[in-house]
């Protein structure tokens, strides 16, 4: 049986819990903040964190050790080429997750969730966070059957967007969403617990 208030979670279990995410967060910790944080919290949280220092373009390594070598004196020159752009970031830069409730097996907010996505859109439509496109994972425990935990995380994960888009004009085109269902829990050895019933939401970059 699902208890009243199905919670999701969208920021990182505070220091205590060092996670990395197994889907688009690549080197991301995901970060849980606990109760009703505030826009300056999930601000700081959703930040991009720091670039690596080493970008490497086609053999050449920028920040590294290795500086670019001059052709030899007897190699025909190569035809000029177009500067070769860096490959579109696939790997998220922040990742976040916020306990937001909803009705019993529903995705109509409640009070309490809907006080959490005002801080949330306040957030986004920050100065540092304006020009980030973001993605909305819906997860759940394991109660229930796989399919309905799907489509469930699913909904929530929409309601949340539609919430942030409607209430707070954050552009759609900055925000994805996704289902998750029960496929990855945060406590894997419980995976019934609260904690699991979450919405995490990743910093896809600009």
């Amino acid at each position: 049986m699902r208890i009243a208030s199905f919670r999701l979670g969208l920021l990182a279990l505070t220091a205590t819990i060092g996670l990395s995410l197994a889907s688009m967060t690549g080197a991301a910790e995901l970060q849980v903040l606990q109760g009703t944080p505030s826009a300056k919290e999930i601000e700081d949280a959703l930040a991009p964190k720091s670039a690596p220092t080493t970008v490497r373009f086609r053999g050449i390594t920028l920040g590294g050790q290795k500086a670019p070598q001059p052709a030899p004196a007897t190699q025909a020159a190569a035809p000029a080429q177009p500067a070769a752009k860096p490959a579109t970031p696939t790997q998220a830069t922040a990742a976040v997750a916020i306990n937001i409730t909803f009705d019993f097996n529903s995705d109509k907010l409640t009070p309490q969730g809907q006080q959490v996505l005002d801080n949330l859109g306040r957030a986004l439509n920050s100065d540092r966070l304006k020009g980030n496109r973001f993605l909305l994972e819906g997860h759940t425990d394991s109660k229930g059957s796989d399919a309905y935990n799907m489509a469930l995380s699913e909904r929530r994960a929409k309601s949340a967007r539609d919430y942030l888009v409607g209430k707070h004009q954050v552009d759609a085109a900055r925000i994805q969403t996704v289902g998750k269902g029960e496929s990855e829990p945060l406590d894997p050895a419980n995976p019934e617990r609260d904690i699991n019933r979450r919405v995490q939401i990743l910093n896809l970059g600009s």
